[in-house]
């Protein structure tokens, strides 16, 4: 898993390349958050996001960056399969998560697939590795209840993986078979 995974943390300058770029994002996050003190919300969003990042790191992907409860994820083109399994698995991870203590909050995931730009980009003393993009606007844009593949991220994956999802229009996304259509 390593090998597939420090490749995408060590882009030493801007390279274009295909990848699968994700959103995750928390329902009902402020409902929770502010019943919390703030140390007490750094805590809980700190561990959820080291569990988030352990099952993102095992499908070959990596966390690009956090904001607020939501997460920006790339995986590299040859871990598509193992990176939708991942989004999966964090969705069920996520769900007894915050079933355990008590959190009415679900998570809602969007992704996309094509070419972006991955690199260092910040301040000169404080460059971290982001990706840039219309793939990354797109995935942004996907409409989700629950989990959502573009067309694009759907004939990418195999013939198996494929078996989990279905048609979901207009326009034309992917949800998994268990997931409610929303018309």
């Amino acid at each position: 898993y390593e090998e597939r995974v420090l490749p995408m943390k060590k882009f030493s300058q801007p390279t274009e390349v295909e990848a699968m770029v994700v959103f995750a994002d928390l329902t009902r996050f402020y409902r929770v958050a502010r019943g919390m003190g703030d140390g007490d919300l750094f805590a809980w969003m700190n561990d959820y996001f080291e569990m988030a990042g352990e099952v993102v790191e095992a499908g070959g992907g990596v966390v690009i960056k956090t904001i607020g409860d939501a997460l920006l994820l790339v995986f590299p083109a040859e871990c598509v399969d193992s990176g939708v399994a991942a989004l999966l698995q964090l969705q069920e991870r996520t769900a007894s998560w915050m079933a355990e203590r008590g959190y009415p909050c679900q998570l809602i995931v969007k992704a996309h697939f094509g070419s972006v730009v991955l690199g260092p980009i910040g301040p000169r003393e404080g460059k971290r590795l982001d990706v840039y993009g219309q793939t990354v606007n797109n995935a942004a844009r996907l409409p989700s209840r629950g989990l959502s593949l573009s067309q694009q991220l759907f004939r990418k994956l195999s013939k198996e993986g494929r078996k989990a999802f279905k048609k979901h229009s207009p326009p034309y996304y992917y949800i998994p078979v268990s997931e409610r259509h929303l018309d």
